[in-house]
Order: C-alpha cells, then sequence, then structure tokens
C-alpha cells in the first residue's frame, strides 16, 4: 500500500490533531485534503508532502522560514498557513512535511458560476472579483512569489462580505514551486512562454488572470482546442462581445503574446478595474436579456396602443434631444473659488498669437493632486507652468481623415468590429465631429507633431481641467450631471459618443471642453504611481521612461471622476474610450 493510501486510510490523526476528511487535488510530492480538528471541528486544508523525505534540521528549518514568509502577509484575502510539522506515519522510515491552511470562506468561481443564470457572472461582479484577486496577487508578487495555478477553483467568493479569498498559493516553494503541469487545468491559463520552458512568473500570472476574467464572462477559457500549447503559440483571442470596452481592452492586454506587452504588474490591473468597486448598479451583460423595468415599459407602451413605435417614441428618444432640453434650462454653474498657497513664485504675463480652436494659458501656478483621490493622485505638490497653448476639443475623426488623407498614417482599426466606426479608410458621415478613438499613443503623437503641436504633459493637463483654484471638476465642485459630461453609457455604435462641442455648460472657464467624460486623454507623460512624490516643481514632464503611458479624464462609458484622477494605457495599445488633443509651446 502507497505512503497515500495509508494516509487515506489510517485512523491515527495528523499530529494527533487533524483527521483526513477528503481528498482534494494532487500537488508535487503530495497530496491536498480537507481535515478537520479533532479539537474544535474546524475544517483546514492539509498539503501533505507523502512523497518527499526530510533530511535533515536544517531542510526543516528552511521549510519553516518559507512558511512564516507566507504567514506574515499583511492580508486576510489569501489563504493563511496554519501550522507546519514533520510527521512521521505509522510503519515508515522516514518524516515528511505537512502544511496545515485556514479553510476559504465563500464558494469557489466554479461553484459561483453554476449558480449563476447562463453560467456567467455580471461584468460587474466579474469586476468587483477581478478587483480583489488582482489586489491580493499584487502583494503575493511583492513577496517575490508567485501564483501559477489561477482558476476557476483557486479564488473563493464570500457572497455575504462581498470578500475574494485566493487560495492554492505556494506556500513552501522549494517544494511546491509552483510548477506547471501540462496535463492539468493549468493547461488553459499558461502562456506560450511557459509551454516553451519558460519559468511561471508576474507576467504568466496576469495572462492566466486575462484567462480567468475571460471564464468568468464568457464561460470558457480563451481557447478550446485540443492542442492547447499551440492554441497558446498561435491563436488570437478576438476579444468578448457584450462588456464594455475598458474590460474588453484589459482582458487582450493580459492576453498579449508578448510578455513585455502586458501590464507589467498588479498593480495596474487593479487600477484598471477599480471603477468596479465604485459601482452601485450590478449590470447585467446585454447577451442576459432585458430587465425588468425595461419589459415593463415595453409592455405598457404596447397596451397604449403603440407598439413598436411607442417603444422608440418612449425609451429611444435621441439622447441629443434630451440633454439639449435639460440644458435649456440648466442655469450655467460660475466655478468656485479657493485659496491657492503661495509657494512658488507668480509667473510673469506674457502676450501670445490667437491660435484656431486653442486656448492660451499664460501659466501659472497650482496644487497638483488631491488628497480625496487615489494613491497615485494622493500626494498634493505645487508645480509652476510655462505659457502653452491647449485644444478646446478633442481631435475629431473628420480631422483625423485629413491625417489619414494625407498619406502619413493608417485609418484607426480595432479588432472587434462592433466597436468600429471607420467603413475601411473613412468614417462613418455621422461620426464625423466625434472624438476620434483607436488611436495609440504613437499615432497621436505623431498627428500633434504633423501639426507643429505636441501632446500635453500630464501637469498642463490637470491645470488646464482645475484651473489656479484646484477645482474638482473642470466646470467647478458642483458634482458632475448629464448636462455637463458623459459617463456611464453603455456602446451604441455611432451614436454612443457625443460630439467634441457637445457639452457646453460642461466647458472650462477658460472654454475647453470634455475634459471629464466622452474619452480619456493621451498625455504625454510615461505613468508612475509615485511620480507625484518626486516631480519637480517647474513644468514636470513625468518619468524618463516607463511601461504605460498616462490618461487623464474618464470616458463615456466609466463613471465620472475627479480631474485629479489618473489612468494609464501602454502607448501601443488603443481602445474605444480614449481620444487625444494636442498642446503647443509658446
Amino acid at each position: 500500500m502507497s505512503v497515500k493510501q495509508l494516509i487515506r486510510c489510517n485512523t491515527t490523526t495528523l499530529n494527533d490533531k487533524y483527521l483526513v476528511l477528503e481528498e482534494l487535488r494532487c500537488i508535487p510530492y503530495g497530496t491536498e485534503y480537507f481535515v478537520r480538528s479533532i479539537f474544535d471541528n474546524a475544517v483546514f486544508v492539509a498539503r501533505v508532502f507523502h512523497d518527499y523525505g526530510l533530511r535533515s534540521e536544517e531542510e526543516y528549518a528552511s521549510l519553516e522560514d518559507q512558511f512564516f514568509k507566507v504567514r506574515e502577509l499583511e492580508t486576510d484575502r489569501i489563504q493563511k498557513p496554519v501550522e507546519l510539522f514533520k510527521y512521521l506515519l505509522s510503519g515508515q522510515e522516514f518524516m515528511f512535511p505537512v502544511l496545515i491552511l485556514s479553510y476559504p470562506v465563500g464558494q469557489s468561481l466554479r461553484s459561483l458560476m453554476k449558480s449563476q443564470e447562463y453560467g456567467i457572472l455580471s461584468e460587474n461582479l466579474a469586476g468587483k472579483i477581478g478587483f480583489q484577486v488582482a489586489e491580493q496577487l499584487e502583494l503575493v508578487h511583492k513577496a517575490s512569489l508567485v501564483h501559477g495555478n489561477l482558476s476557476l477553483d483557486s479564488v473563493y467568493w464570500d457572497m455575504e462580505n462581498e470578500a475574494v479569498c485566493l487560495v492554492r498559493v505556494p506556500c513552501l516553494t522549494s517544494l511546491e514551486g509552483p510548477v506547471f503541469n501540462a496535463e492539468s487545468e493549468q493547461k488553459y491559463f499558461t502562456p506560450h512562454e511557459v509551454w516553451e520552458g519558460g519559468d511561471l512568473n508576474t507576467a504568466s500570472d496576469i495572462y492566466a488572470f486575462g484567462c480567468l476574467m475571460h471564464e468568468v464572462l464568457e464561460g470558457g477559457p480563451p481557447y478550446l482546442g485540443e492542442d492547447q500549447k499551440v492554441e497558446h503559440l498561435y491563436a488570437d483571442c478576438p476579444g468578448l462581445s457584450g462588456i464594455s470596452g475598458s474590460m474588453n481592452s484589459l482582458i487582450l492586454a493580459c492576453l498579449n503574446k508578448k510578455p513585455q506587452s502586458r501590464p507589467k504588474s498588479f498593480l495596474l490591473v487593479s487600477k484598471k478595474l477599480k471603477s468596479y468597486q465604485k459601482s452601485k448598479i450590478d449590470k447585467n451583460p446585454a447577451k442576459k436579456g432585458m430587465g425588468s423595468g425595461l419589459i415593463l415599459i415595453l409592455l405598457l407602451a404596447s397596451l397604449a396602443g403603440g407598439g413598436w413605435y411607442a417603444y422608440e417614441e418612449f425609451v429611444e428618444k435621441p439622447k441629443k434631444r434630451k440633454l439639449q432640453e435639460r440644458m435649456a434650462k440648466t442655469p450655467p454653474v460660475k466655478p468656485e473659488t479657493a485659496v491657492v498657497e503661495e509657494t512658488v513664485s507668480p509667473v510673469p504675463e506674457v502676450e501670445a498669437l490667437d491660435i484656431p480652436n486653442m486656448v492660451f494659458y499664460k501659466g501659472g501656478q497650482f496644487q497638483m493632486g488631491s488628497q480625496k483621490g487615489f494613491a497615485d493622485a494622493s500626494y498634493v505638490h505645487p508645480v509652476k507652468l510655462s505659457p502653452f497653448y491647449l485644444d478646446k476639443t478633442e481631435v475629431t475623426h473628420e480631422e483625423y481623415l485629413a491625417f489619414v488623407n494625407s498619406g502619413m498614417a493608417l485609418p484607426p482599426e480595432t479588432k472587434n468590429p462592433k466597436f468600429s466606426l471607420w467603413q475601411g479608410s473613412v468614417p462613418l458621415p455621422t461620426v464625423l465631429r466625434q472624438p476620434v478613438i483607436h488611436v495609440s499613443w504613437e499615432m497621436a503623437k505623431f498627428y500633434c507633431n504633423s501639426m507643429d503641436k505636441r501632446l500635453p504633459t500630464e501637469a498642463e493637463w490637470e491645470f488646464a481641467a482645475r484651473g489656479e483654484e484646484g477645482r474638482d471638476w473642470p466646470w467647478g465642485n458642483e458634482d458632475p450631471h448629464p448636462v455637463k459630461a458623459q459617463f456611464d453609457m453603455e456602446w451604441a455604435g455611432d451614436q454612443t459618443i457625443y460630439e467634441v462641442d457637445f457639452f457646453k455648460s460642461g466647458v472650462t472657464p477658460e472654454g475647453v471642453f470634455n475634459l471629464i467624460g466622452g474619452v480619456r486623454e493621451w498625455v504625454q507623460d510615461w505613468y508612475s504611481p509615485t511620480y507625484y512624490e518626486e516631480s519637480p516643481e517647474m513644468d514636470p514632464k513625468g518619468p524618463k521612461s516607463g511601461d504605460m503611458k498616462v490618461l487623464r479624464g474618464s470616458s463615456w462609458e466609466q463613471p465620472a471622476e475627479p480631474a485629479y484622477s489618473r489612468d494609464f494605457l501602454s502607448p501601443n495599445d488603443s481602445d474605444n474610450l480614449t481620444g487625444f488633443r494636442c498642446a503647443k509651446s509658446l
């Protein structure tokens, strides 16, 4: 009888304390079990390394060091090591290590998906879970650990407390690895470089995270072919329909074939998912059918004799007509003023030329950042700027078409035809005055340079949006309203995004449109979450290098975020949430 069989059949408890209940899975050098404490009936998980004989006290001391490294992680969202001990099974000649871990609270994602209609999670719930998973994996990686085993069974969700528990984290790394097993479920979550002999690392965990998010939203992993190695090597994931562009772009970024082009850390991933933590309404994807409210409206309309016409008239009225009516009744908002700390000497006034569609800023000083913001924008620091110009509006499809027709650029492209607003080499006639989207940072920079302009710096953008008085919003400190900016919308093709000069009550005092809502905007700077703490006082231009470029201003799809909020995207990527405007030095 094997050691594994002896353990399962043995009536003696492990360490005279834990009774083996049920086998969970095979692990390197052993087996993982559910066990129960004979003292208080509490249930735990035991990793029994029955195929590994301890050779010395020094070797066991090394395992203890690894045990305490994970135990000391400052989080209660990771399955924590409880106890490590040596065990000698009756009749055997060697002792082997046993690791006891806490029992996860909640249910696995696999179980959660089975309980959901259509066997998938809503995008909002998936986003909340993904955000917390990314936070925990960032802690794991900061401790120089790698998960390596992400799957529907390695994430638990406590519905009552809306909290994640991340399980199957390798604790005794000299025994557990992590190790890639091509015959296990890892084959659906592992990038090509690992199949080709590379190590499991941060980049492979991020790829696995993309596969996990794909599975909970779609009901299956990105690749379903029998030869998973070939699929991960050569097949492209087309993305998902029925979900937001930001979620879709994040999944595709995580699944990038080039490890260096994936997000560099789970800190970046969690930041991309932060909006789902702030959402109060769990919106189901369109594929899950109409909501009860919409069905009721249709029923009432049909009873009134209107049929489909009534639905069109009362539910699908042109959104612009509604906003125009509201705007006519809304008095203009005067920006609130605030005292600015006199930490920087004033900038001398200069005269400037009048450039069409540009606002001139004579330079000035302001307090950049806000303690009300996320960590990467919460360090408030003085900034002084030289004179500059900024476009009043974002670059439109019409303006970008002229750039394409000059032969200097290709039309904007997207892998998902649903989000395309161009037919071949020309934009749809209905979007000419809308902000151009699906343009990478590189092409945005090239466009501005071709116009003898440049992308604004992050500091210039925030100064234009907040002013010297430090407004929370471009129009002042009044909370966002649909008459001032476009946010929290769903994709509706060429009717999704408004014209660049539509929201006249949301302009800055200087007359700049759409610094919040509509599309996020590329700026010149590389992104660093700690840059504000080391930023120079005069004309900061961001870190000298990086992996991501800064985006400013929330988009049509996202919750409205204050003007001090920051976002980021790889300079080689583009999506339907992001556009740009140009700046110019005096």
